[in-house]
């Protein structure tokens, strides 16, 4: 029988935790067993690990650990995955300690990737906002061939999270990756494990809940934020050249594509905020990173969507900090 390690990393999450595993003891019940959790205390200073230790000792397959300091969900997920290099398993899976697995769909893909022999299956997803489950917006565009992956996940047009994919074990292994510390620190995993795939295997039934919350770290914004996507595009990018899978004509343009894209999400992000002074403050640094840690300018200019516009705006003032009118007359 295929095992299925299941790693959930946990940070104050005692509200919804148990929702949580339950959804995994669920598919376990789906699949026939071999669902193992490896659930990963990241320093919570609420309930959340006596909740664990709970489960832990009322259920069987269940292993929990803590990290020495908090250091994200990156961090946490890199002590289970160093836990499995000394342990057999099958394939590798993710769930963020406020979402839900569901178990029939979620089941019945694997089922099928496993079948396929495939190194990364892909499920279907939800997210749920406000009580309505709205599709996985970026489902319908994956693809089997590896260059239009590669283009969409360097154009930033795919989805970077990992919760929604199981791992070949051997596979991962193979790559040898492991999570970065701070935010964003999926996408890169994802994506490169994605684009490397010789066999992939993509759900259609809806096998995961995303509960999206205005607390979570993908609707907040802050430096963390930016310098996390930012270097997980730097990671794309840099990755890709060094596999040699730059070599076609649109290269260049697709990382301008990308790039411009990820900083006008940031601009809008940071214009969502009620404090002005916040706004500036967050627009200067965002200059600062992007020009001069990142290289921005570098990159062929764009300004055909309002993202490259409001890039364009920001990035007009080289040699004085902005103003707050200046971008957010972009239109």
């Amino acid at each position: 029988m295929t095992k299925l390690s299941i790693i959930i990393p946990v940070y104050n999450a005692a509200p919804t935790l148990e929702r949580s595993i339950q959804s995994c003891l669920m598919l376990r019940e789906e699949l026939g067993g071999e669902v193992e959790l490896l659930i990963v205390d990241d320093c919570s200073t609420d309930l959340s690990y006596q909740t664990i230790r709970a489960f832990e000792e009322s259920e069987s397959g269940i292993t929990s650990f803590q990290t020495k300091e908090n250091g994200g969900p990156g961090v946490a997920r890199n002590v289970a995955l160093e836990y499995l290099e000394h342990r057999n398993t099958d394939y590798v899976g993710f769930l963020d300690a406020d979402d839900e697995i569901i178990p029939e769909g979620y089941a019945h893909a694997f089922l099928e990737g496993v079948g396929k022999n495939a190194e990364i299956i892909i499920h279907n997803g939800q997210v749920n906002r406000n009580g309505e489950a709205i599709p996985k917006y970026d489902h319908n565009r994956l693809t089997t061939s590896k260059n239009a992956l590669t283009r969409k996940c360097l154009r930033g047009e795919l989805d970077g999270s990992v919760i929604f994919s199981n791992f070949q074990h051997r596979y991962t292994r193979r790559i040898s990756m492991s999570f970065r510390s701070g935010y964003y620190e999926d996408i890169a995993f994802q994506h490169l494990h994605l684009i490397r795939a010789t066999h992939r295997h993509y759900g259609e039934e809806y096998g995961y809940l995303k509960n999206n919350r205005s607390e979570s770290i993908v609707n907040t914004i802050s430096k963390l934020h930016i310098d996390g996507l930012l270097l997980a595009f730097n990671d794309v990018y840099k990755s890709i050249k060094s596999l040699g899978l730059d070599l076609y004509p649109e290269f260049e343009n697709d990382a301008s594509y990308g790039m411009h894209g990820m900083v006008g999400r940031l601009i809008m992000d940071i214009l969502k905020l009620s404090s002005e002074t916040d706004k500036v403050s967050l627009l200067r640094y965002l200059q600062y990173v992007a020009l001069d840690k990142f290289a921005l300018d570098s990159f062929v200019p764009r300004e055909k969507t309002t993202r490259d516009r409001a890039t364009q705006k920001l990035f007009s003032f080289r040699t004085k900090l902005i103003d707050k009118s200046d971008i957010v007359t972009v239109s």
